[in-house]
């Protein structure tokens, strides 16, 4: 679950990072959410970014842990 205000102070906590959400979340978490993936294109949204890019990703903590093992990448992940 990911309620919008609680995922809202989190992206506030980190102002310099890009927010990512998978596609299967709230219009409100949407609404705090720079670019929304779905499962098949994640991977490449995240590769298309800037290797030095701060990124946040939600809701889905186990997705986004996969796209970290498959890019390399290090993005803060919502933990709720």
């Amino acid at each position: 679950s990911c309620p919008a205000d609680e995922f809202e102070k989190f992206v506030k906590e980190h102002p310099d990072h890009t927010v990512i959400s998978y596609v299967n979340t709230t219009a409100a978490v949407k609404a705090l959410t720079d670019i929304v993936v779905t499962s098949t294109n994640a991977k490449q949204i995240v590769d298309s970014l800037p290797k030095d890019e701060k990124i946040i990703f939600g809701p889905d903590k186990n997705l986004g842990d996969y796209i970290n093992k498959l890019t390399g990448r290090n993005m803060l992940l919502w933990q709720g």
